[in-house]
């Protein structure tokens, strides 16, 4: 290839789009090769980088694949980046099937030899020989098998996934009997009827009962998840429930009096955002952002802040529009961790919009797919960004269905956080002085409030009567007290 062929970064970032940032962090991350060092500074690409780095594009957005998977999914084949995207076939949609969504070009032939063993002796596939099945339908156990590898590939142990399909096993195994005595029944009843058809017709069409039935019933569950949550109480803890101004003006003034008219002080300003913003004077904070972005805007931080702030500013209509833009900063910029963060918890809230609960199901996987990510990327050394990804992913994972398991995970995130106060009140005090008063309230109310849907009422009113001497605004005491009132019920009635 001809030296002339390559690309400097950034003749590479103008043709697929990305920023060099993102470029160089798909090579820290093994997406695609190092570069050629042509001198100490300076780098060439070859030219068949563009199509990788537009396969992992598609596979993001199309397919909704964190780097994690994708780098699993390259290393599985070889690094052929054809194996990102779609096997063909249509959902009637305009996209992929399912199947076709969560598979590999060969996800079946790298199933772990102790999985596929169990697997076999289980009875759960048929036998497999280099050229493919020799006991068992080839295409279901072909899916079968890379529907396993995909779970797995998202964060699933395979043990987790065996003992599922054992529940599973056992309730198929109810059912066989059940519809093994009718069966006998009508045979004994209908001696004249040709068995061998009969066993057709009624496999064909039990399967067809089951498909309907597990639709329908799959629709209604996750439609119960969607009525169980309290809309009142995301709304009024979208943003965290407000503090009074009186309470931190002091503090604010004094951070406003550091400010000197020619300069840009970029974290005091994107400080005194964020302390309007916890006392509901979003305006204000947009004012401070804005004087940013004129002089730096591409900052990363201020960037995000300036969406997320605006969509509490904005109308309803616009949402859909600032929710791209975030979406469009996070993609550009994948090692962001707090963009990602405010992703996942605006995907989170954005579930008491939706109609269509499988659109609910899906949106909620993505707003799990983001905080991982930005659990991932998220800087331990950075005080704030560390509290601010902890406490959305206790926000996150306290409201997942009871069936996730995630109710123990958000406690722990929350506890976290607690556990670091003195550590923390120190950073604030230092820092930004009024935090402290907004985070304490918050993160006791939603801890109580975690501990109180986990059963543990005695510990989830303690919580909830230390957050209570907090001064914050409406609805945080009326909820607050609620809330204990009822506790000391259920305690008292027990």
């Amino acid at each position: 290839m001809k030296k002339k062929s390559y690309l400097r970064i950034g003749e590479l970032s103008e043709r697929v789009g990305v920023t060099p940032r993102t470029i160089r962090f798909y090579v820290e991350q093994r997406l695609i090769r190092e570069p050629v060092k042509t001198q100490k500074n300076l780098a060439h690409y070859p030219p068949d980088v563009i199509e990788k780095i537009r396969a992992i594009k598609r596979a993001q957005k199309d397919r909704y694949l964190p780097l994690m998977v994708i780098r699993r999914i390259l290393e599985s084949n070889g690094f052929d980046y054809d194996a990102l995207g779609d096997a063909g076939g249509s959902d009637g949609s305009g996209g992929a099937t399912a199947a076709t969504r969560v598979t590999t070009s060969s996800g079946s032939r790298h199933l772990p030899d102790s999985i596929r063993a169990e697997l076999l002796k289980r009875k759960w596939i048929g036998t497999f020989s280099d050229t493919g099945v020799q006991d068992g339908p080839h295409g279901i156990d072909q899916r079968f098998m890379q529907f396993l590898e995909a779970f797995n590939h998202s964060g699933l142990d395979w043990s987790d996934l065996l003992a599922s399909l054992e529940g599973i096993e056992s309730l198929v195994g109810q059912i066989v009997d059940l519809e093994f005595r009718t069966l006998l029944q009508g045979a004994i009843r209908h001696t004249s009827l040709d068995f061998g058809d009969m066993l057709e017709l009624e496999a064909d069409a039990l399967q067809q009962f089951m498909i309907r039935i597990r639709q329908v019933s799959l629709k209604k569950r996750i439609a119960r998840f969607q009525k169980s949550l309290d809309y009142v109480f995301l709304a009024s803890a979208d943003e965290g429930f407000l503090l009074p101004q009186r309470a931190i003006q002091c503090e604010l003034e004094a951070m406003e009096n550091r400010l000197q008219p020619r300069l840009v002080d970029i974290r005091l300003l994107n400080d005194l955002a964020l302390g309007y913003s916890c006392v509901g004077d979003i305006e204000t904070s947009l004012r401070y952002l804005r004087r940013v972005k004129r002089k730096y805007p591409r900052d990363l931080e201020t960037q995000v802040r300036w969406i997320w702030y605006r969509r509490f500013a904005g109308r309803n209509r616009d949402q859909k529009r600032l929710r791209q833009q975030l979406e469009k900063l996070v993609a550009e910029n994948p090692d962001n961790a707090i963009g990602r963060a405010f992703l996942a918890i605006w995907y989170y809230f954005d579930l008491a919009r939706l109609e269509d609960p499988f659109e609910t199901l899906r949106l909620m996987n993505r707003s799990l797919q983001e905080i991982a990510a930005a659990l991932q990327n998220m800087t331990e050394a950075n005080i704030q960004e560390w509290v601010l990804i902890h406490y959305i992913e206790g926000r996150l994972f306290m409201n997942a269905p009871a069936e996730m398991g995630l109710l123990q995970k958000g406690i722990a995130a929350f506890e976290m956080i607690l556990n670091r106060k003195r550590e923390l009140d120190l950073f604030y005090r230092q820092q930004v002085p009024f935090f402290s008063k907004w985070l304490w309230p918050n993160l006791l109310y939603f801890l109580g409030l975690a501990h109180a849907r986990a059963g543990a009422a005695q510990v989830a009113l303690g919580y909830l009567k230390a957050g209570r001497s907090f001064q914050v605004l409406p609805p945080y005491q009326e909820r607050i007290e609620e809330e204990i009132r009822g506790l000391e019920h259920n305690i008292k009635a027990s």
